[in-house]
């Protein structure tokens, strides 16, 4: 049974213990009945029962109701980071997704599993960052989400292990021998992973607003520029912005551009 029609039911049966409390209350006073008083009290108690389950039910159908906005960390990060957009999104339900997944074949799986959750009637944005982005990209097409807010996104993952084999001295060779390789700078290179990430090109549909910082020194502006014009998303470029948005005014930049208070450069990126 849906919850509206549970709240419905609640709805009556509260009115028809008011209803009858006043009843037996009237009869009690006039002096009818001298039971009439304790089944009266017994209404209203009952009615009070019922109105506090109706409103615990009313809250979970207004808050299913509300807009929601899913953030999406990055590498390192933590659904707990969602708090921080609370105060930009008052009017919405700022949920941080809490997954766990590594690679993307990993996150298609419970990225659709989460997702689903919230079925196609519900108004769902999303607020992603870095990996975080890459692994929507992957997963999260097929979902009626009307807005993505994309931080520092990886966009062309296969670009990126490329350019990470050269940092370590690898070539592709080695790695597809080797198959996992350990780097010096805390990454590890894996052969599978780059293998699936060339057969699996993504498609992203879904309206898109990109920021990105002009330091960032895992995607080049010319590889987000690309990705901007080919999906037709808005792009913001902070000068002197990092991949990673953590000092006070790299923050106050991002929160002035999600709330779209800010004299920004956007470029209208398109085909």
């Amino acid at each position: 049974m849906e919850k509206k029609t549970i709240f419905n039911l609640l709805t009556l049966v509260a009115l028809l213990f008011a209803i009858a409390g006043l009843y037996f209350i009237s009869n009690s006073i006039a002096g009818n009945s001298s039971w009439a008083l304790p089944l009266g009290l017994a209404c209203v108690i009952l009615g009070g029962v019922v109105n506090t389950v109706r409103g615990k039910v009313g809250k979970e159908i207004q808050d299913a109701e509300k807009k929601k906005i899913i953030y999406i960390h990055g590498k390192g990060g933590s659904a707990a980071e969602a708090k921080h957009y609370e105060q930009l999104f008052p009017e919405y339900d700022v949920i941080g997704f809490d997954y766990k997944s590594e690679t993307p074949w990993d996150a298609e799986v419970e990225f659709s599993k989460f997702f689903k959750e919230f079925g196609p009637n519900r108004h769902v944005e999303v607020i992603a960052n870095s990996i975080g982005a890459f692994f929507s990209l992957n997963s999260l097409n097929d979902y009626a989400i009307k807005k993505a807010y994309f931080i520092s996104p990886i966009v062309n993952m296969e670009k990126l292990i490329s350019d990470m084999m050269i940092w370590a001295g690898v070539n592709e060779d080695e790695l597809k021998e080797k198959g996992t390789i350990e780097t010096d700078f805390g990454e590890t290179l894996s052969f599978e992973y780059l293998t699936w990430v060339r057969e699996h090109p993504y498609t992203w549909n879904i309206p898109t607003s990109i920021l990105y910082g002009s330091k960032d020194n895992l995607q080049s502006i010319d590889t987000i520029k690309e990705f901007a014009s080919a999906i037709h998303a808005d792009l913001t470029v902070m000068d002197n912005g990092e991949h990673w948005f953590h000092t006070e005014e790299q923050m106050k930049f991002l929160d002035d551009w999600l709330v779209g208070d800010g004299p920004f450069f956007v470029q209208k990126c398109s085909n």
